[in-house]
């Protein structure tokens, strides 16, 4: 008899089509050296799904793309990755936080986004999780960057200048791979973010294809 009643549940579906769209990714860093400048463009694919239960989303949230990454003065680079700190700042969902905030439901909001040429910063509380490598090598010497000091990792006068956000119909970006050869490996790591938080950090956060 449960499985009677259960199954109607489980066919229910949104009638609501998938949504796509892209946007370039864009962190700008002052140094004593002049503005170093590093971009990304990522592409967000939403699909309805079954929602069997109320407090599940029903949606199916899909990245394509990379981390971006920053090249500052002494072979040092800087990372915004593909997670936020805590809800905020994930690849799948920061388009809408800076472009639309507001929205009653994230349905209306990412309708929009496929228009290119929309542009914004980056609210605060919604930046991707920055994060550098004490050896670039190793996935395990990832480390946490604070937005708000980045001199603390990176040497005196360098700070946080913009993360700016704008739609486009360019194709993703995979430049990576050279610099980060263990991209696609098993492994898993806790950088602590800027808040306090310790985020789990795998090879999934810097590249999705």
């Amino acid at each position: 008899m449960w499985f009677a009643k259960v199954m109607p549940l489980l066919l229910l579906v949104s009638c609501s089509a998938p949504v796509s769209y892209r946007y370039e990714l864009v962190v700008e860093v002052d140094t004593p050296q002049g503005p170093r400048t590093g971009s990304g463009v990522i592409e967000v694919t939403v699909r309805p799904e079954p929602k069997p239960l109320p407090d599940m989303t029903g949606r199916d949230v899909r990245i394509r793309g990379e981390a971006v990454a920053i090249d500052l003065p002494g072979g040092q680079t800087l990372f915004a990755t593909l997670n936020g700190e805590n809800s905020g700042g994930y690849a799948g969902s920061i388009a809408v936080q800076s472009l639309a905030p507001g929205r009653r439901t994230p349905e209306e909001a990412e309708a929009g986004l496929s228009v290119p040429g929309q542009e914004a910063p980056v609210p605060r509380q919604s930046y991707p999780l920055l994060v550098r490598f004490r050896d670039i090598r190793d996935p395990r010497t990832v480390e946490g960057v604070d937005p708000d000091n980045l001199s603390a990792a990176f040497g005196p006068a360098v700070r946080l200048k913009s993360i700016r956000i704008r739609t486009t119909r360019a194709e993703p970006t995979f430049v990576l791979q050279g610099r980060l050869p263990w991209l696609g490996s098993n492994f898993q790591a806790y950088p602590r973010a800027s808040n306090g938080v310790e985020i789990g950090t795998s090879s999934l956060s810097f590249q999705r294809r």
